[in-house]
């Protein structure tokens, strides 16, 4: 076997090598994402943690955020729950340093029942109404008043990041750049921003 052969042996190898971790890596990246949707829509907020970026527990304990969604999803005059979840479109992923990061755009369809007395719900209603339509625009939000629910179309974006063998996730949310920063490098998002946009 000549050299140069031997030589285009070992680029075709290495080449496949790398092709099979990044395919590895989406399939893991739908499959991490398909089971955390999962547990959002079955309330199983201690298995959610365990999807959330570990650097956010800087800010915040496991413990505090688990009593967070619990008591956010146990109000009984504001019923809350997750209907519907879905990816919208998974961006490339992207290496640095060796870690692998990317973004999903994903959407969810949510109601938020009112289980007040008749007076409290109509005063109340037309309140959230405003707040809602607001946050969400006006065409995401529906109000059935015969039940008195809210049903809200939702659009979000998180980033991702491959962490000890599993694919973590934190949302994009307005007024938290200063955790998202710290989370995600900000020249990872830079190196987004110019891969994504093209």
């Amino acid at each position: 076997m000549n050299k140069m052969k031997y030589f285009l042996i070992i680029l075709i190898t290495a080449f496949s090598t790398q092709l099979s971790i990044a395919q590895a890596n989406e399939k893991g990246l739908k499959k991490d994402l398909k089971h955390y949707y999962q547990l959002t829509l079955d309330n199983d907020f201690n298995a959610i943690v365990d999807y959330v970026n570990p650097k956010m527990f800087e800010f915040v304990t496991k413990e505090m955020l688990v009593n967070s969604f619990e008591e956010t999803f146990s109000d009984e005059e504001i019923k809350l729950a997750i209907n519907e979840v879905k990816n919208e479109k998974i961006y490339p992923i992207i290496k640095m340093d060796s870690t692998s990061y990317t973004m999903i755009d994903y959407s969810l369809k949510m109601s938020i029942r009112l289980n007040m007395n008749e007076e409290e719900d109509e005063d109340f209603a037309d309140s959230l109404s405003g707040i809602y339509e607001s946050m969400y625009g006006e065409e995401n939000v529906e109000f059935e008043s015969k039940n008195q629910t809210y049903r809200i179309h939702v659009d979000k974006s998180m980033f991702a990041e491959y962490v000890d063998n599993r694919w973590t996730f934190i949302n994009q949310e307005e007024g938290m750049d200063y955790i998202i920063n710290a989370v995600i490098p900000e020249q990872v998002q830079e190196k987004m921003n110019e891969k994504y946009s093209k």
